[in-house]
This record gives C-alpha cells, sequence and structure tokens, in this order.
C-alpha cells in the first residue's frame, strides 16, 4: 500500500509540473513569425548590432545576444513580456521543460521603450535584447520568442523564430548555376558537405537533418534532403535538382528617407495631416533579361532623412504602390518581402483599378530604403508565387541559410550542429 501511495504521488508531483509548465499556453500547431496584433508595426529581430542578420546565437559564445523592436501604433505605454520556448525540427512545441534546455527564468520583460517625438504619426517604440543576464542555453536547435500583454501568456501578440547553434561539424558549401539544362536559365543549386569528424554519430544516415533557407523566407525551406554518400566522416549533398531554388530577380526597391524631395523609386511627395509618398509606377518585369543592381535581399533599413534620429524620431508615412497591367489577373496580387513578414498578408493586398489599368494599395510604412517584390498567392498552398512578375534567373544575387541538425540521444531531440550563410554572388 505504501509503494502505491508513493508511486500515486509521484506521478501526480510531475502531472502537477507539467500542468504548470503548460497552463495558460496557447501555441500554434507549428511555429512561424507572426503578427498577432495589427497596432504593431516594423517588427525587428536581428542579432544585436547587426541590423538585418539572420537571428542565430552561437551557444559557445556567450556575449551574443538578439535584440527584438517593434512599434506600437495605438500610443502610450503597455507592459509587454517574453517567453523563450524550444521548438522541434518541425517548428512544434519541445515537451522539454524550461529547465532542461535553459539556464534562468524562461521569460522576461520588454522595459525599454520611447514615445515618438516630432512625427506626424504618434507610436510608441520598445525594444529588448535577450537572453537576460543569468539565462544562457543548454540546448542548440530551434526557438521561438513569444511575446505578450503583461499577465497574458495565452494571448500572445507577436512570435519570431530563432536558432541556436555551434559549430561542431563543419560546413562548406556554394552555390551554383543549376546542372541540368532545363533549369540553368533561372534556378541556384545548393551543393554542401558536412564533416562530423570528432562527433558521436551512430548512424549518419539516420542521425542528421538539414535546413537550407533562401533570404529569409520561410515559406519555400527545403528540409527534406538526405546526404548522397557519406565519406571519412563526411556527408556529401550534391543533388541535381532536390537542392534548387528560384534565382528570381533582383528585388525592387523604394527610398522613403528624404523628406523635402522625392527619393529613388518615388514620384511626388504630399503633406498634410501626414506625408503621402507617391510611387513611380511599376512594370511586369518576367519577360525581362536579367539585369543586376545592389539590393538587400527582400530586407529592409529603417531610417529618417538624418543619420542622427533615433528609431522614435522617425515619422510614418503613407506609401501608394502601383503596378501596371492592361487587363486584371485572375490571381491575387500582394507586396511581399519583410515589409509583409515575409508572407501572404491581407494588409498588404493590391485592388485592380480598370479605368486607370492598375493594380494599387496604399500602406503606411516606417521611413526607410525598403526592397519588395509583387506577387501572386497560389490558391493551392496559399504561397507566395514570387515568379510571375519578376521572372527568374541564376545570376540573381541571394544568401542561403545552411543548419545541420543531429538527433541527441538524451532528449532524442534535433540539435544544431553546424552552419553556414553562403551568398550566390559567384557569376
Amino acid at each position: 500500500m505504501n509503494i502505491f501511495l508513493k508511486k500515486t504521488s509521484t506521478f501526480l508531483f510531475f502531472l502537477l509540473l507539467m500542468l504548470c509548465h503548460r497552463t495558460g499556453y496557447s501555441f500554434p500547431d507549428v511555429i512561424s513569425d507572426t503578427i498577432l496584433d495589427n497596432q504593431l508595426q516594423t517588427i525587428l529581430f536581428y542579432q544585436s548590432g547587426k541590423i538585418n542578420s539572420y537571428p542565430f546565437i552561437d551557444i559557445n559564445k556567450p556575449d551574443m545576444s538578439l535584440t527584438l523592436a517593434f512599434d506600437d501604433m495605438s500610443g502610450g505605454y503597455k507592459s509587454f513580456e517574453y517567453q523563450i520556448v524550444y521548438c522541434n525540427f518541425d517548428w512544434t512545441v519541445s515537451e522539454l521543460f524550461p529547465d532542461q534546455y535553459l539556464t534562468g527564468p524562461d521569460y522576461g520583460y520588454i522595459e525599454n521603450y520611447n514615445f515618438s517625438i516630432n512625427t506626424y504619426i504618434r507610436y510608441t517604440n520598445y525594444y529588448v535584447s535577450f537572453p537576460s543576464r543569468g539565462t544562457w542555453f543548454k540546448l542548440t536547435g530551434n526557438y521561438a520568442l513569444m511575446v505578450y500583454p503583461a499577465g497574458k501568456k495565452d494571448q500572445p501578440v507577436i512570435i519570431r523564430r530563432f536558432y541556436v547553434v555551434s559549430s561542431s561539424a563543419k560546413v562548406t558549401a556554394e552555390v551554383l548555376r543549376a546542372s541540368q539544362a532545363r533549369f540553368k536559365a533561372g534556378k541556384q543549386e545548393i551543393d554542401f558537405e558536412v564533416d562530423y569528424q570528432g562527433l558521436d554519430v551512430a548512424n549518419p544516415l539516420l542521425d542528421f537533418k538539414v535546413s537550407i533557407t533562401q533570404n529569409k523566407r520561410q515559406d519555400n525551406v527545403i528540409t527534406h534532403l538526405q546526404p548522397m554518400f557519406v565519406r571519412n566522416n563526411v556527408l556529401i549533398y550534391d543533388y541535381d535538382e532536390e537542392n534548387l531554388f528560384d534565382g528570381l530577380s533582383e528585388w525592387r526597391f523604394i527610398d522613403l528617407r528624404p523628406q523635402k524631395f522625392p527619393g529613388q523609386g518615388v514620384h511626388k511627395i504630399v503633406l498634410d495631416s501626414f506625408f503621402r509618398y507617391y510611387l513611380l509606377t511599376d512594370e511586369d518585369r518576367s519577360y525581362l533579361d536579367y539585369a543586376e543592381w545592389s539590393d538587400i535581399n527582400g530586407e529592409r533599413i529603417i531610417a529618417g532623412e538624418t543619420r542622427t534620429l533615433r528609431m522614435n524620431e522617425i515619422d510614418y508615412v503613407k506609401v501608394f504602390f502601383r503596378l501596371s497591367t492592361p487587363y486584371p489577373k485572375d490571381e491575387e496580387i500582394y507586396l511581399f518581402g519583410a515589409l509583409s513578414d515575409w508572407k501572404i498578408d491581407p494588409r498588404f493586398k493590391l485592388h485592380y483599378v480598370p479605368e486607370k489599368q492598375l493594380y494599387m494599395t496604399d500602406i503606411f510604412l516606417k521611413q526607410g530604403y525598403y526592397n519588395y517584390y509583387y506577387v501572386i498567392k497560389d490558391p493551392a498552398s496559399g504561397k507566395a508565387d514570387c515568379f510571375r512578375f519578376q521572372g527568374s534567373h541564376y545570376e540573381t544575387e541571394n544568401d542561403y541559410l545552411i543548419l545541420v541538425y543531429m538527433r541527441s540521444r538524451f532528449y532524442n531531440n534535433w540539435e544544431i550542429v553546424g552552419y553556414s550563410v553562403v551568398n550566390s554572388r559567384i557569376f
């Protein structure tokens, strides 16, 4: 009887721990970068001190941190908190407890904020760097940052993916023109090798997984590759088709920094109760040959007219986009890039105006330099079809992030043991 009671008490204790760990949490089935409050805009997430960098931290570099910044367009002050969550390879939330993947607390407070100054559009700018002092990572792998109003963990308003990595395995990669003749004109091939010398690997064909991300898009990540073969503790990934990405075209761009005169891509600026930026009319580029110019791979650089302006001194302006086409398309057309959080967002949908033969939309953006595409919403997948208005060229400059995951025998989780960022500017 005593043994039974002891076992029952132990079971109830661990059940209580699990309930405490999960109570009040409302996680999506699959974690992705998401903004759940439309009043929150211009979400920036990067390695501290490196704007537009990939959001990863090296577990062996305790001086590294990530910075999150955003604007609340409703103004005033609100109290926000954040939570660090461990995820599986497929971005579902792990069942591990925080003390299994972190030292220190898994939560923190966003205490830094500034009200906008000398702007026509009022807002409050918030920012935080994490992990906080006393918190560090025990495991590498996929993580998520959940931001929510204070005391409302079941109501996240911002979700950001990030990675904790190590360099236990050496990744050597290159971006090539596609090998097969039918893909040569428009696709890029990512070949790479993984040297896992020194790691305790039971079955190299089953104990590793990889992911390849183009720029920061989350809708076309390649995750299904298996090594073609293994040679002297080196995994070889040298496919002809499975590792291909559309090269697409260099990104369109606009410069919204100047207020006194139109910047690049801007036709005119009008000021009444706020600034209105009317852009030059864009054309379909899918039939054009490749044209080279510098871009920032779909990103944005938030900046005002002068470099001395702080983030809370940079204004929001209404931007009027126009895409010329003589007849309406059957599909839905959207703006796409970092400005739309790298996804199809209804706020960035364009509408056809027959009398002008234009697709048009207007949206408030914070001043800065922006890249963007016009994309079609694929009716089957709901993802962005970037080819339709840009075309695709093997010469286009793109970044690729390669992550190598290894199965941990201790928790049966997938840890990141190697990574590489490689650029296609080799042609």
